[in-house]
């Protein structure tokens, strides 16, 4: 009888190990987590953004980005993120109207007329042409002058104005031009001082051989970099061997190597052997001085100079001939490409120092 509870005893107590060892945790093959050092409150799981919210978020921070990006362009963004249409229509409306506010500018102009003497000149033709927001662009307008030469023009608006005044029997200016648009230069009109037009009465002309290109305007002449002179007959309008010429023409440029659109020194000179030439800047040069002639006259353009570098130069000479023969010319050298200069020339063959030109009775060479 003891022998039989000492085996009930020892079946309970294997049993009890089977439960205990079926019912443990079992181990996990995963490393243990490690314990965050952040605080609890960084470590409360958030909620996933909605897909809205998120795109929300994107484009808030786009238009931010934006936005720095465009703060020198002037460009506004909504808090959305977009460009705000409605402002920057706005803006350009307001810019239009800035700009075309110089083209309706309040104009007024006063001039007097008179002639090389100083003489007023009533019944001249005053032509007036004004840029302005017509359909056209342009309006023009006509007036005369008065008994005193003055004439004016009021009650019209626009940006620049242009003024032409002419006369039967008198050699027309160049027009003139005025600004009035321009917030920086803006013409002023004044009444007590009108400016000034001078026209200038056709006297007797003279034939001239006029020098000048098959379809008329300058001539041109190829013309070496390296000092080489070219000599041209004023009669013929053609070159001709050395010491033959009325014009000897050289030129020195230094352009080599240099790349295009940079500066380089050049220079051209133009003399009259056995004679004399002199620049002048006169509208109309009919009369040729008779003293005052230099041999030669220089064009130097250095690479340094800081404003009006050109590779191009125009002048206006007269010119004494070694035969004692007066003469005018058009001059303009090309120091680039093919290198050359050009010419139209007026030349009295009569000795006499009266320039004015008449077409109908000119001399061609």
């Amino acid at each position: 009888m003891k022998t039989r509870r000492t085996f009930i005893l020892i079946l309970l107590v294997i049993a009890a190990c089977v439960l205990s060892w079926h019912y443990l945790p079992k181990p996990s093959s995963e490393p243990a987590e490690q314990p965050s050092e952040q605080p609890l409150a960084s470590r409360t799981k958030q909620p996933a953004p909605s897909p809205a919210t998120d795109r929300q978020s994107q484009m808030k921070e786009a238009g931010e980005s934006t936005n720095n990006q465009s703060k020198d362009l002037g460009i506004k963004f909504l808090p959305s993120g977009e460009i705000d249409w409605k402002h920057e229509e706005e803006k350009r409306r307001r810019a239009t109207e800035e700009g075309l506010s110089e083209w309706r500018t309040p104009i007024v102009f006063y001039g007097k007329v008179i002639d090389e003497n100083t003489n007023s000149v009533a019944g001249a033709h005053v032509d007036f042409d004004c840029n302005d927001t017509s359909p056209s662009g342009t309006s023009f307008y006509h007036t005369e002058t008065d008994s005193s030469g003055l004439f004016s023009i009021r009650d019209i608006r626009g940006k620049l104005l242009g003024v032409t005044v002419s006369k039967a029997g008198y050699y027309t200016p160049r027009q003139k031009n005025f600004e009035y648009g321009d917030r920086y230069a803006r013409f002023f009109a004044d009444a007590a001082n009108p400016l000034v037009f001078r026209l200038k009465k056709k006297g007797a002309a003279e034939p001239l051989v006029h020098v000048q290109a098959p379809m008329g305007g300058p001539k041109g002449f190829q013309v070496a970099k390296d000092g080489t002179a070219v000599e041209v007959s004023l009669a013929t309008g053609k070159v001709v061997p050395p010491g033959q010429g009325d014009l000897r023409v050289q030129c020195w440029t230094d352009d080599q190597g240099t790349s295009r659109g940079k500066k380089y020194d050049w220079k051209c000179q133009i003399t009259v052997p056995n004679g004399g030439i002199v620049q002048y800047d006169e509208e109309f040069p009919f009369q040729a001085p008779l003293a005052g002639y230099q041999p030669s006259s220089e064009i130097d353009v250095p690479a340094n100079l800081e404003t009006g570098w050109s590779r191009s130069a125009k002048r206006n000479y007269f010119l004494k001939l070694a035969n004692g023969n007066y003469a005018r010319m058009n001059f303009e050298m090309v120091a680039g490409g093919d290198h050359f200069f050009q010419l139209e020339s007026f030349l009295n063959p009569s000795g006499a120092s009266n320039l004015e030109f008449d077409p109908q009775i000119a001399i061609n060479p």
